[in-house]
């Protein structure tokens, strides 16, 4: 498979007419991958090699994107549908389809026509600009920009006509009875759906056209949007790039007195958006996209101790808070322990800062008279010497550990954009159940600063009784509902700018030989 990026722009034209002449369906997936290189190298639009879309034969004359088909293997993945080859090596396609596979990828509940073929479009641009040479031409676009003719409003006008002279030639013929009504139906409906597909490329083309690259700068932030924001903004004369927009170069004044205001800006408007969908789970795609390409970085061994973590996560943190391990705990955990805090204690320190501010939650057991937790308020507390896992998800917290009756605390901590911790997600596999709690795992001896205590009610769908469980399942009802008042404790993550000390074995075997009772920690270290 060549890469034309290697190429020069002779040799690639000479691969590309070869590449033509062959119908190679495996040969061009290199355009792909050369697409892939451009949009991530001049916009930011990016994705792993192994999720990039297929180019396949498909049925129909007009190249088309197809999300999640099955291939012969029984994997979902993404598809480029051409006639031949002929037609991927063009940057009309090649741009438009890539596009509109950035665009689901970003945006995985995209939907509304326009908006698609506004995508589209916006894809032949950027490829043009991305590959543009001095002469105004591109490789992929020797005819140079690629420009909006009257060939789509053409074939939306002449269909139209179509059309209606179709069905005015059938009902003339047949004026009345079962057989006309068919026949104007089934001539009918491919024409009218022909022209409402030209008509969607036609508005999502001019509208495309209109858009100001140069003032784009968070590309990917734009391929996210939702559509209803994308119409908004952009279908009209006067497109909205708030938000979007790169700080000028050569605006000295601009630079030094607005670059932070509008840093501050866009951080607001995350957090904002953040808030405002957080139940329909955009915590969990934003966090998700970010620490995709790191979770992927991680080594195969640190990888493996981070996943020991997750079965062992009790013994672990029992001994990072000075008590005895579990009887169940084996030879072969205690001698374990000691590399899996050193892999977490240096994943942790290389992990990416997070991107926006969220909230997390954690519940514990144990009671603590509102009075006393009042106290805390204004006050930087250390809660845990451990590492602490939390979840982004309110809801699963509430049901599946608040509603236990041995855990009366609910903390609901806010985790500030800059702070670091470990997406479980995105190095877990979805499957496994630490990744759909939506973990996000917090450093040892993290700090945090009380920002509020208040009781709340909350409803316990978990009767406390098995027999009642039983005969309500039996006559087909469900369980009795418990409102229950719990303590929820509100926090800060404060850990940013406050140095930690490396996991020192030697450090922790000396501390630990102090006590008698721990004695069994010296073989731990003894290796």
């Amino acid at each position: 498979m060549f890469n034309p990026e290697d190429l020069s722009d002779k040799e690639l034209q000479e691969k590309t007419g070869a590449v033509k002449e062959r119908e190679d369906f495996e040969k061009v997936q290199g355009f792909v991958k050369y697409a892939n290189k451009v949009f991530d190298k001049k916009y930011g639009l990016s994705v792993q090699s192994d999720e990039l879309p297929r180019v396949v034969k498909g049925s129909g004359l007009d190249p088309t994107f197809g999300e999640k088909n099955e291939n012969l293997l029984g994997e979902e993945v993404d598809v480029i549908k051409i006639k031949d080859v002929n037609q991927i090596a063009e940057g009309s396609t090649l741009g438009e389809e890539m596009s509109h596979f950035y665009r689901s990828h970003f945006r995985s509940d995209h939907s509304e026509r326009n908006t698609d073929e506004f995508f589209g479009w916006l894809g032949r641009r950027l490829l043009f600009e991305a590959t543009q040479k001095e002469d105004g031409t591109s490789i992929f676009f020797p005819k140079g920009e690629p420009k909006i003719d009257r060939s789509v409003k053409s074939q939306v006008i002449e269909r139209t006509k179509t059309t209606k002279k179709e069905i005015r030639k059938i009902t003339d013929k047949f004026t009345e009875g079962e057989l006309g009504i068919q026949e104007v139906s089934e001539k009918r409906r491919p024409l009218v759906k022909a022209r409402e597909r030209d008509t969607h490329h036609f508005r999502g083309y001019e509208y495309a056209s209109k858009v100001d690259l140069d003032r784009i700068s968070d590309w990917q932030k734009l391929y996210s949007m939702p559509d209803k924001e994308v119409r908004k903004r952009f279908f009209t004369d006067k497109p909205d790039y708030s938000g979007l927009e790169s700080v000028s170069k050569t605006d000295n004044t601009l630079n030094a007195g607005e670059s932070e205001e509008r840093k501050t800006e866009e951080i607001a408007g995350l957090k904002f958006e953040l808030e405002q969908t957080y139940e329909t789970g955009k915590v969990w795609n934003v966090l998700s996209r970010y620490y995709y390409e790191w979770g992927k970085s991680i080594d195969l061994n640190d990888l493996k101790n981070i996943k020991k973590y997750q079965e062992w996560s009790k013994p672990v943190n029992h001994f990072l808070r000075g008590k005895e391990l579990p009887e169940r705990a084996t030879e072969e955990d205690r001698a374990n322990i000691g590399s899996i805090i050193e892999t977490l204690d240096k994943t942790m320190a290389n992990c990416p800062k997070t991107p926006v501010e969220f909230t997390a939650y954690r519940a514990i057991s144990g009671n603590m008279p509102i009075e006393e937790a009042r106290a805390l308020i204004g006050k930087n507390i250390s809660l845990d010497k451990g590492y602490m896992s939390t979840s982004t998800s309110r809801n699963l917290v509430i049901n599946d550990f608040l509603q236990r009756s041995e855990n009366q605390i609910l903390y609901e901590i806010t985790v500030p954009r800059g702070e670091r911790g470990v997406w479980i997600p995105s190095i877990i596999n979805f499957k496994e159940a630490a990744s759909r709690e939506s973990e996000f795992l917090l450093p040892r001896n993290s700090r945090f600063f009380a920002t509020d205590v208040e009781e709340q009610w909350f409803i316990n769908r978990r009767s406390r009784n098995a027999e009642d469980v039983h005969n309500y399942s039996e006559e087909r009802q469900s369980p009795p509902q418990f409102k229950e008042k719990r303590l929820v404790i509100k926090l800060r993550l404060e850990n940013e700018n406050v140095e930690d000390k490396p996991f020192d074995r030697e450090q922790e075997k000396n501390e630990q030989q102090k006590e008698p009772k721990k004695s069994w920690l010296s073989r731990l270290f003894g290796r």
